[in-house]
């Protein structure tokens, strides 16, 4: 039976963590539907939340890629071919024109106003639907409903009276995408489904905004499309604004090497420059400072990452820092003998002039990717003498600039081209020491 077998495929999908079961009505079913032939296309529009979301103005920028947990489901139950049994009766729908809107999280569309008949769409609450038809069967009123490329029944438990959320007034500017990826919604509010993503710089074309719940979105055209954009992913289309973004491969250190991302940063600037060489056999190579962790008369005595790898690479639960970027120079050395360049000291233009040749550069910069106060630092006694570390570093390959924002492959994170603040970034940068390295 069809239902069963769409129950049955809905539940595997669901314990996968990637599906969405057929929504129950609430109506009484009549009898199994007849066995069919049903084709199913999932579109998940979320991603899993990363450790860092891409961009550091969290409060101002919370509808962006990743960077992120999802609150974007939409699936689609497409159906295909014929009933090999005939359907349930139901009395000659009369017109009935109107507007409603889902009032449940999730409501079923079928092909026809009975539960028998299979769902053809699950559509979120709030979504518009307009009424053209209406019929009673066993006591329950159905609609005959359209939205888009949808066309089917929809009992009347679930809907309401379409109540517009928002307002829109008009507005005309062009902007642009300022965020490494941004969802384009099809209303103005992260409850309404994502319909597509743009890439960082997409230049689009605002024509209405809205204010829902404080915030401020764009209605806006690009390249024959429309859709709504937060006002926290965009700012002014700037043409003559000078953007450099160089496509890197993306490695992620978990779960293998929690304090590793020295030698993963490493790794994504030699795949860079075709180097095939996983972070794990890095992480081997790299040179360790093998001084054990102890604290004794009020001070902390362990390794110096100028030397080599502090402490455990692999575990959080052992002591450990990480490595600079001596030790990372000298295995980049390996791989690509006589073509590492060690910018280390140098001031950012170095950084830039590196950049604008296409080529990524690894560097150290303090987790929060800005100047960090004194309280995270402490002083270490090490074989080598004093210094002073804290425990908030962090290693990225940096992959473009523009006016605004530094953009880097953040092996925390799941997507390319997370983005910072540019003034933001060099300053936690040059607190590091402005440790640099990169290749000709």
């Amino acid at each position: 039976m069809i239902r069963l077998r769409l129950l049955t495929l809905f539940s595997i999908l669901f314990l996968a963590g990637c599906g969405a079961a057929e929504v129950k009505e609430g109506e009484s079913k009549k009898s199994a539907q007849p066995e069919s032939k049903t084709e199913v296309a999932f579109s998940y529009t979320g991603n899993p939340k990363p450790s860092y979301s891409g961009d550091l103005e969290k409060d101002k920028e919370a509808d962006r890629e990743p960077e992120g947990g999802s609150d974007d489901l939409f699936v689609k139950v497409l159906y295909t071919g014929e009933n090999q049994e005939e359907e349930p009766a139901y009395s000659t729908p009369v017109s009935y024109k109107d507007a409603v809107q889902i009032s449940v999280n999730a409501a079923n569309i079928r092909r026809g106003p009975h539960t028998d008949y299979p769902v053809i769409a699950i559509l979120g609450k709030n979504t518009k639907l307009e009424v053209y038809e209406k019929t009673v069967v066993d006591g329950e009123t159905w609609y005959h409903v359209k939205t888009g490329e949808t066309d089917g029944w929809i009992s009347a438990s679930v809907v309401e009276k379409y109540k517009p959320a928002y307002q829109a007034e008009p507005f005309t500017k062009d902007l642009e995408i300022i965020v490494a990826v941004g969802n384009v919604r099809s209303g103005p509010g992260k409850n309404y489904p994502v319909k597509t993503k743009l890439k960082a710089h997409t230049k689009v074309a605002a024509k209405e905004k809205a204010v829902v719940n404080g915030e401020t979105w764009y209605h806006v055209q690009f390249s024959g499309h429309s859709g709504w954009v937060s006002e926290t992913i965009v700012g002014a289309y700037s043409p003559n604004r000078k953007v450099v973004l160089i496509d890197a491969p993306l490695v992620r250190q978990m779960p293998e090497l929690p304090r590793g991302c020295e030698v993963t940063s490493l790794a994504m600037l030699l795949a860079h420059a075709g180097i095939k060489v996983d972070k794990m056999t890095l992480a081997k190579e790299v040179k360790k400072d093998p001084t054990p962790y102890e604290e004794r008369d009020g001070k902390i005595y362990f390794g110096n990452p100028y030397d080599g790898f502090v402490g455990d690479m692999y575990s959080f639960e052992n002591p450990g820092l990480g490595v600079y970027h001596g030790p990372i120079r000298e295995l980049g050395e390996k791989y690509l003998p006589g073509r590492i360049v060690d910018l280390t000291g140098q001031g950012f233009e170095a950084v830039y002039r590196q950049l604008d040749k296409g080529k990524p550069v690894w560097v150290v910069v303090t987790s929060e990717y800005r100047y960090i106060p004194s309280s995270y630092w402490m002083t270490w006694h090490t074989p080598s003498g004093p210094i002073k570390v804290t425990r908030k570093k962090h290693s990225v390959l940096i992959t473009g600039y523009d006016d605004r924002f530094i953009y880097f492959n953040d092996p925390w994170a799941t997507n390319k081209n997370s983005r910072a603040p540019k003034a933001d970034f060099i300053a936690g940068w040059e607190q590091l020491g402005k440790q640099a390295i990169s290749y000709n």
